[in-house]
């Protein structure tokens, strides 16, 4: 898999580069970068990871009851939970399906969490999440879901 890295805004697309960041819609921004995310098995382990690498949970959609088309994507930074301090916080965090971007969630380190949920219209696939720590860069973690 080839990481493709927006030199504008950091946002990350997988494979193929957009004509435009889907992001900060810069033009032709994007640079191939291996090192752009740090993944499990890639990471520096021990406590970097247990306040880094996001927790997903795939559910049904509570948002639209009874939907058979959706799931809800709950993400949380850390098993243990990150600092959300004007220092040290996470920015944002990037939701996909099957490797293609869905949205990106701003975090703000006075009034968020570092959690975040995504309804998204799909039954089966894989949800990958990444977010932006200010200090310690792009982590993600991937997970199955459905069928």
């Amino acid at each position: 898999m080839k990481l493709l890295e927006c030199s504008v805004c950091g946002h990350v697309e997988f494979d193929v580069a957009p004509d435009k960041c889907l992001v900060c819609r810069s033009v032709q921004a994007y640079k191939e970068n291996d090192a752009a995310i740090k993944r499990p098995g890639q990471t520096p382990g021990g406590e970097a990871d247990k306040k880094h690498l996001p927790f997903i949970k795939v559910e049904a959609d509570s948002f639209f009851a009874g939907s058979t088309d959706s799931v809800l994507v709950k993400a949380v930074i850390g098993e243990m939970e990150h600092p959300m301090k004007a220092e040290h916080f996470i920015r944002w965090m990037d939701f996909y399906v099957d490797h293609k971007f869905v949205n990106r969630v701003w975090l703000s380190p006075a009034l968020n969490r570092p959690a975040a949920a995504v309804s998204i219209r799909a039954k089966s696939g894989t949800v990958t999440v990444c977010q932006n720590c200010n200090m310690h860069g792009t982590w993600m973690t991937e997970q199955a879901f459905g069928a």
